[in-house]
């Protein structure tokens, strides 16, 4: 399933956010290198709520940067206009250190277990489900007159049988988690163009999609600027390193390969 996504590439995201009762749209670009450097952006405004996703790669420091930006704001009493607040959180992921460790644990890179932390971008979402769901093909359709396959994706572990250390976290995974997914696949080379999360209507029959994605004008090996992969802080912006976040996870992962096995 990873084959299609170890190109270089760059293509235009459309992003859907659903409920039952209305949806939302989000555009945005992507960008990679063979050698998995990578760099997502995505923005969406909802009800004068502005929001911008950029995750960006350089194979040693990966960045996440959310921003929230409120334009309606309640004008005070003198009628002055009132700026606009902001609110911009920045994470850094020390991505050798995570290498370091696949090397000290002897896990391998292509496990999607420990790929879905270290990749990021498109490689990074495609092993994180496949980390956690079986894929069977489902259907061959044809878009816009090029043949696709349709994977559909189920729990491992099924959502009632999940574990977590506490009730409020597994109300809001289940609450949140599709029940599916969906992911087509072009057939020529295996590149994701569409992915879809499916959830069952609370009410009457047939499924609706909380998060669906498509990507557009995909160009294979074509020029992508280095400089797209090198991004800093500006200014005073402050980062929270999060790397013993991901270490932690990888640990509980693969604590079996930490562990003296009984004879």
């Amino acid at each position: 399933m990873m084959q299609g996504q170890n190109s270089a590439f760059t293509a235009d995201i459309l992003q859907i956010i659903q409920t039952p009762e209305t949806s939302y749209r989000a555009t945005g670009t992507y960008a990679q290198t063979s050698d998995l450097r990578s760099r997502l952006e995505i923005n969406m405004n909802i009800q004068g709520i502005q929001g911008r996703l950029l995750q960006v790669s350089n194979g040693q420091v990966s960045w996440i940067v959310r921003e929230l930006k409120n334009l309606q704001q309640i004008r005070p009493a003198n009628h002055e206009e009132a700026p606009p607040t902001e609110e911009v959180q920045i994470e850094r992921i020390d991505l050798q250190r995570l290498y370091d460790f696949a090397q000290t644990e002897n896990v391998s890179l292509q496990d999607p277990r420990f790929a879905r932390e270290f990749a990021s971008g498109i490689p990074g979402l495609l092993a994180a489900i496949e980390a956690e769901m079986d894929f069977t093909l489902i259907k061959r359709v044809a878009i816009q007159d090029i043949p696709h396959y349709v994977l559909q994706g189920e729990w491992k572990v099924p959502l009632d049988q999940k574990k977590f250390e506490d009730s409020l976290s597994a109300q809001i995974f289940a609450g949140a988690a599709p029940e599916r997914i969906r992911i087509y696949l072009r057939a020529s080379d295996l590149m994701l163009v569409r992915y879809m999360c499916l959830k069952k209507r609370p009410k009457g029959k047939g499924w609706y999609a909380p998060l669906a994605m498509e990507l557009s004008n995909i160009v294979v090996n074509g020029d992508v600027s280095q400089i797209a992969f090198h991004w800093q802080p500006e200014g005073d912006q402050v980062s929270e390193d999060v790397t013993h976040k991901y270490l932690d996870r990888l640990q509980k992962v693969f604590q079996i390969n930490q562990n003296p096995q009984p004879e």
